[in-house]
């Protein structure tokens, strides 16, 4: 099997972290947590990866905790998903890598300190279903990860108040309460390799993110120039989202309003699992055009002046689909 172009050509201890890790994601967050800007992370490493990663961690000073082991299965029959939109998976414990498939994946929780590793851990889990019986998560857990992460307080609170998916769009909610839209606090980028924040910001306009966002780049500046430099270039252009699930890079774009012009559309979710139908087709007709409108909910996609498809937009699939227009573009 033919491997994949790397997006970066990737250098020292970062090189080793996605040779180990399987993939490009959540590198600026290990950097992160090793400089000590946030407290933890969590996530996902392959089974049949897992020692190399863990020695890699051991030589870089980072304190792994295993969680559980995931393993993956269809999204269909299996009651309780609409309560979990994003992981979906069935859990078991972990003792060694060796009892599981290959390709289950560990959930791990990464920090330089014990003590931030052990705070995160015991707020890290996921709602369950069992024996028929769904066991959700309180709220209280949620705030405590999001400070055990070092997210800013006034986010974790935000997140609290607005992460419902199927009610409301929590984009939206921080558009709404933004006055400006600085690029370092820009969250869409964060299933690709080019995320900065992992969080999402109270605000596109937020000084707590910014600075943490800020004390990131320097510190991936320290690491890798030119990573970071690729990473403000990214952050730095227009964006179609319609909802956490599904947003776009318009490149080259430029806005008038609620008009786009665009070279190309790229989605910022391409690597994700469970992708519907639905999902697929919006990326379809979004990277088909070259021009874009919204209005009332719809979305109106042009390709050289002429009308390809007009999208409306919905709210009964479990996800707040409201599509808007954010402009990450530097002001001079």
């Amino acid at each position: 099997m033919t491997r994949p172009t790397p997006a970066h050509p990737w250098r020292g201890w970062l090189r080793e972290l996605v040779e180990a890790r399987g993939n490009e994601l959540q590198i600026a967050q290990y950097v992160a947590v090793r400089a000590g800007i946030r407290r933890s992370l969590d996530d996902w490493i392959r089974v049949a990866r897992f020692d190399s990663y863990q020695r890699l961690m051991d030589r870089l000073g980072l304190i792994v905790l295993p969680d559980c082991v995931f393993h993956s299965y269809g999204k269909d029959g299996v009651a309780g998903t609409e309560l979990t939109p994003t992981t979906r998976a069935s859990g078991f414990p972990f003792s060694s890598a060796d009892e599981h498939p290959p390709d289950a994946t560990v959930h791990v929780i990464v920090s330089r300190r014990s003590d931030w590793a052990q705070a995160a851990l015991a707020s890290a889990w996921y709602p369950l279903a069992v024996r028929g019986l769904i066991v959700p998560k309180p709220l209280i857990d949620f705030r405590r990860l999001g400070l055990a992460f070092g997210y800013p307080e006034c986010c974790v609170d935000f997140f609290l108040r607005h992460n419902d998916w199927p009610r409301q769009n929590t984009l939206v909610e921080a558009a709404r309460v933004s006055e400006r839209f600085l690029w370092q606090n820009n969250c869409l980028l964060k299933s690709t390799p080019w995320m900065l924040i992992f969080h999402m910001p109270c605000s596109f306009d937020c000084e707590p993110t910014s600075r943490q966002a800020s004390a990131i780049l320097e510190a991936l500046r320290e690491t890798d120039s030119q990573y970071a430099q690729r990473i403000e270039s990214e952050l730095q252009q227009l964006f179609l989202t319609i909802s956490e699930r599904v947003a776009f890079a318009l490149r080259r774009g430029r806005r008038d309003k609620d008009r786009a012009w665009y070279e190309s559309a790229v989605d910022l979710h391409r690597t994700r699992s469970f992708q519907e139908d639905w999902e697929r087709h919006y990326k379809a007709l979004v990277t088909a055009g070259d021009e874009l409108r919204i209005e009332d909910g719809l979305i109106y996609v042009y390709r050289r002046g002429h009308l390809v498809e007009t999208l409306a937009t919905r709210c009964d699939r479990g996800v707040a689909e409201v599509p808007l227009l954010l402009d990450f573009r530097r002001e001079d």
